[in-house]
């Protein structure tokens, strides 16, 4: 009886991935670096828990000539713009750092879309390879950057489904217009949405998004990070995992 092996394609070039690679890390090592002193624990699906000098989430769909460019190239110039907003040290970004950011944001969630199981993913083939071709986020995505001042673990994510309206209840639930990814890495949040309808409601009960989040894309002009309100625990919380009813997270 013959062996085989699964075919790993790249979500960026689509390239087949060789068979031997090792998987690549969904958080550049400069992010460890800049906490030299720190010891980071990750979580993995299976219940795993590693401690080690860098954040352990990796994927196997990235393929080392992507990894090792274009997105190490990303890495390089939107660096030095990330390091003082990880630490809450104020901001300015002009609008090319604006675009620099955005591409980073976009190719860090589509990168943390594949650590879930394929059905449950989000980003299509066709929008992860233009932000390659393009070097910029693809049409209906949108970016837009918190702060946060709580207690919580240094890195944290959450995922939801963005609807237009109310939530209709029972089986026969309308599929969602849109979705959205929220990273948090230190005290930077950032939030990447993809929808057709850039009016679409993001849910944050109580708090006045303009106030909360600093939108970086599209954008026409320069602006200050962080924005009027930053982000509690409790904020936090709500903003990864609200409350809508027969909502899968």
């Amino acid at each position: 009886m013959g062996c085989f092996h699964i075919v790993r394609q790249c979500i960026f070039c689509h390239c087949e991935i060789d068979a031997k690679a090792p998987p690549e890390h969904l958080i550049a090592k400069w992010v460890a670096r800049e906490y030299p002193r720190a010891m980071f624990t990750t979580k993995h699906l299976d219940g795993r828990a590693v401690t080690s000098k860098f954040i352990e989430i990796t994927v196997e769909t990235v393929c080392k000539a992507c990894n090792h460019h274009w997105m190490s190239d990303l890495e390089t110039w939107a660096s030095p713009i990330l390091k003082p907003m990880l630490k809450g040290d104020t901001q300015g970004l002009s609008v090319e750092q604006q675009v620099t950011v955005s591409q980073w944001a976009t190719k860090t969630a589509m990168t943390l879309d594949q650590t879930v199981p394929p059905g449950q993913r989000v980003f299509s083939a066709g929008e992860c390879k233009l932000l390659m071709e393009r070097k910029l986020p693809p049409p209906g995505a949108g970016v837009q950057l918190g702060r946060y001042v709580g207690g919580g673990i240094f890195l944290d994510f959450g995922h939801n489904e963005l609807y237009r309206r109310a939530i209709p209840t029972g089986p026969r639930r309308n599929p969602p217009d849109g979705h959205r990814t929220a990273i948090r890495i230190d005290q930077l949040v950032v939030e990447v949405n993809m929808t057709s309808d850039a009016h679409l409601d993001l849910r944050i009960a109580q708090t006045d998004v303009r106030d909360l989040l600093l939108p970086i894309w599209p954008s026409t002009q320069p602006v200050a990070w962080p924005p009027k309100i930053a982000m509690s625990d409790a904020t936090w919380k709500s903003f990864v995992a609200p409350d809508l009813p027969d909502a899968r997270q």
